[in-house]
């Protein structure tokens, strides 16, 4: 059997991390707004020939490669993480015990 451990994710600064981590975090976040742009023109014109219900939309997941759809209400609100420093991170990580 798997042990499964549940992550708590927390929000960094990336401007705390080192000058080559900072440049490779830019490269990644510009890749990223380009297929977010990418994905959105597709969701948007794959939207036109898939009909939804009144109040609902279509909703696209690409688990694994492979691409679903499923209907969901309009305008489902997504839950803000708190921020915290990279520095309280690794502080908190210490005082509960996990390994450095």
């Amino acid at each position: 059997m798997t042990n499964v451990t549940k992550l708590e994710w927390t929000d960094i600064d990336p401007a705390e991390l080192s000058a080559d981590a900072q440049s490779h975090y830019a490269a990644y976040k510009a890749s990223y707004r380009a297929m977010k742009e990418a994905k959105a023109r597709f969701e948007a014109s794959a939207r036109e020939c898939i009909p939804a219900p009144d109040g609902l939309e279509v909703k696209f997941g690409y688990n694994f490669g492979k691409l679903g759809i499923a209907l969901a209400p309009k305008g489902e609100a997504k839950v803000a993480k708190p921020k915290q420093s990279l520095a309280e991170w690794i502080e908190a990580q210490q005082a509960s015990g996990h390994p450095q």
